[in-house]
């Protein structure tokens, strides 16, 4: 493939998955709370963490493996029942935990002992949990990437990764300059916020899972 086309490819992936990871979702949120309540470097372990996982998901997709959800029902609603039963969890955590506070000093270091494994494994469940992202990658770009050929449909999933990775690099980096700005009860009155958020996530998802 020519420089040009494999340009266009790119750019395509860049647009598309932009145009579907942009709009609020649950790993927004994730971010922009890691970002807030604990700051770096835990909002780019967090970053990295569903960037991996949206790589993955689109690497399925480009696979062929999108089939799974359409000839498999009983998938989707697994996936369904578990992300907002997950999303639920992350909810209380950041309630009764000192996440929640946005602590600073001592008290905050000795509670992030486990950091980079605890936020990675959030992230990972935030991702591979949510079956609107998996429908977003696998389905949606996986349907798209397919269509192509060799290797321009690597470039297209390299500009699908790479709309992952810049979108979540610039909201973490908004949430750091958000944080500069707040007190330790701001954190906290966000913190509850992004809660609340979670939770109706959660039962949209529920109440999908009863209307379907």
């Amino acid at each position: 493939m020519i420089p040009g086309q494999a340009l266009n490819e790119l750019l395509a992936g860049l647009l598309l998955g932009l145009g579907l990871i942009m709009p609020i979702g649950a790993q927004n949120l994730f971010i922009v709370q890691q970002g807030i309540a604990l700051g770096a470097p835990r909002v780019f372990y967090a970053t990295l963490a569903t960037t991996g996982c949206d790589a993955l998901l689109i690497t399925a997709g480009s696979l062929g493996l999108g089939t799974l959800f359409a000839g498999h029902a009983a998938l989707r609603t697994v996936l369904m029942a578990a992300g907002g039963g997950y999303l639920l969890y992350l909810a209380w955590q950041n309630l009764r935990g000192p996440d929640a506070a946005g602590l600073d000093g001592p008290e905050a270091e000795q509670t992030q002992t486990l950091t980079v494994r605890r936020t990675v494994t959030r992230a990972m469940g935030v991702s591979l949990l949510n079956p609107h992202a998996i429908l977003d990658t696998v389905g949606v770009i996986g349907a798209v990437g397919i269509a192509r050929n060799g290797a321009a449909r690597v470039w297209f999933a390299g500009g699908c990764v790479l709309a992952s990775l810049v979108w979540f690099t610039l909201l973490g980096t908004a949430a750091l300059a958000i944080r500069r700005r707040l007190n330790r009860r701001g954190r906290l009155w966000i913190a509850r916020a992004s809660s609340l958020v979670m939770a109706l996530f959660a039962l949209l998802l529920w109440s999908e899972l009863a209307l379907a």
